[in-house]
């Protein structure tokens, strides 16, 4: 969550009954963790003091602006939503914005989310994440999209360190995207570890892609399109 990652994911012509699109995706990593989180009294947590903040994810904003991407994908949006949103709002229609990441919290109010091992904060397990994924969709006004959902990861390591992915509700998001008649894809957002520490790579090995865990519910032969918006991680396009 140090660096700024921004890429396009693919450029692809999707065949179905004789009718092709061809249509622009991206994926864009916002590192928009808030510098830190004041727990007054007890401890000062050190989430992202690199990250671009204001001025960086304006900047996003604008880049986003001149691309005319149909739809991209997007991590780590957390408190500079709006700032992203800014200067796309005309052009772009967004998927759900969950909460922000609280910056200052009192001892009674951190106590709703992590545990103490004595006078020190646990950094394996939490009483609950802040109501935040960081994830969405974002699309051209355009494009018809829905069935939106999210689903937490089960495992996570970290707290204070490591990536805080315990705070965040870590999982992955879906959404059915129509470019025209016919033409429907199963979108995959997927949130992953920050870190690569043993309890970080542990944590990650449990997890499956989703379009294992769901071929039930999912599977209409439909073309499934999963994203992973941070390294070493890259989109791919996987037909069905």
């Amino acid at each position: 969550m140090k660096k700024l990652i921004l890429f396009l994911c693919l450029l692809m012509a999707i065949p179905a009954i004789a009718t092709k699109k061809t249509f622009k995706a991206a994926c864009l990593n916002v590192d928009g963790l808030p510098p830190t989180v004041n727990i007054t009294g007890i401890t000062k947590i050190n989430m992202n003091p690199e990250g671009p903040q204001e001025t960086g994810t304006a900047k996003m904003s604008e880049l986003v602006a001149n691309k005319g991407w149909d739809f991209f994908a997007v991590s780590e949006a957390f408190n500079y939503n709006d700032i992203l949103m800014s200067k796309i709002k005309g052009q772009y229609t967004a998927g759900t914005f969950r909460e922000t990441i609280p910056t200052s919290l009192n001892g009674i109010q951190a106590l709703q989310y992590v545990e103490l091992n004595g006078t020190s904060i646990r950094e394996d397990r939490v009483k609950k994440s802040f109501d935040t994924d960081g994830l969405n969709l974002i699309y051209k006004n355009s494009i018809r999209v829905s069935g939106e959902r999210w689903q937490g990861w089960n495992d996570k390591y970290g707290v204070t360190k490591n990536g805080s992915d315990l705070l965040i509700d870590k999982g992955y998001r879906y959404y059915t995207v129509s470019l025209g008649a016919g033409l429907d894809i199963d979108v995959y957002i997927l949130h992953m570890d920050a870190e690569t520490s043993a309890q970080d790579n542990a944590a990650a090995r449990g997890r499956h892609p989703p379009e294992q865990q769901q071929t039930t519910c999912d599977n209409h032969g439909r073309h499934q399109l999963p994203i992973y918006p941070r390294p070493p991680q890259r989109a791919s396009y996987r037909p069905h």
